[in-house]
């Protein structure tokens, strides 16, 4: 079930980031609006879809090539420790004017490139065994394509093409653990410098392909799958080069009289929704 909604939470960041440029192009080319008020639109519907006051420093761009939007910050819920649970460092997309033309200002045709870079994840369970990524899903009824802004309708683009993901790093902290009693320490690993694409197929159906480093041992890890946006299911292959089995093995296998040890095996694993 957590996995389930932890596919959600990756709908709901795909969705957050085409749902930046579908508002910012569409202000960017309908109007004259100032900058610094496309960037208050984007943060209130930000805010919306993540029920957080999302702050958004900088939205800049040419009408003629590009958008570019910097440094999104969605903080933790009340429930949980002050800090963000999402940082973005950058937002882009280069598209084409002549196609944008054409298509009638239809952003995701036009599109020639999407990227995202420097990305900071932070997922949280506390002692009171709640995760902080899933207080910032919609509600179940809530539906995404029906969003709009204040005396605006947009569109949002039905975009197909990859997604260029750089520096993505996921910071991953237990505080409760799997035992009866909470831990004593926090259990706490990173998944750092996670580079690749994202593919999109179809609206709904999309391919990842992500490397990285596994923060306790600097070993490579991989993970390749896909994703339906619309149903939430998923299936992914995982590979972790060299893995801490003392802490792992504590973290994972909490029970009396029961210890993991040896050499740092290579894991390979699949995660999926359901089985064909």
């Amino acid at each position: 079930k957590k996995i389930k909604k932890a596919s959600k939470f990756t709908v709901l960041f795909i969705f957050a980031f085409l749902l930046c440029f579908s508002l910012a192009f569409f202000l960017f080319y309908q109007s004259k609006i100032p900058q610094n008020t496309i960037r208050y639109l984007i943060e209130f519907q930000l805010g919306k879809l993540f029920h957080q006051k999302v702050t958004v420093e900088k939205v800049s761009g040419s009408l003629l090539k590009n958008i570019v939007i910097e440094n999104i910050h969605v903080p933790n819920h009340k429930n949980f420790k002050k800090g963000d649970v999402i940082q973005i460092g950058e937002l882009s997309a280069e598209y084409s004017i002549f196609s944008l033309l054409t298509s009638k200002g239809d952003l995701a045709k036009g599109i020639s490139a999407l990227k995202v870079k420097d990305i900071n994840v932070h997922v949280l369970r506390n002692k009171a065994d709640l995760w902080n990524i899933f207080f910032i899903l919609p509600e179940p009824t809530q539906k995404v394509t029906e969003k709009k802004s204040d005396g605006f309708e947009f569109p949002i683009p039905q975009f197909t093409g990859n997604i260029d993901v750089t520096n993505l790093n996921i910071l991953y902290t237990d505080e409760r653990g799997w035992a009866a009693e909470p831990l004593q320490k926090d259990f706490s690993e990173h998944f750092k410098s996670l580079s690749g694409l994202v593919k999109i197929i179809k609206t709904e159906n999309l391919k990842l392909h992500l490397t990285g480093r596994l923060g306790s041992t600097n070993a490579p890890v991989n993970f390749q799958g896909i994703l339906n946006l619309l149903k939430g299911d998923y299936d992914i292959d995982f590979t972790v080069m060299k893995l801490n089995i003392d802490t792992w093995g504590a973290y994972a296998f909490p029970f009396d009289g029961y210890t993991i040890s040896g050499k740092s095996p290579l894991l390979k694993g699949n995660i999926r929704s359901k089985i064909p």
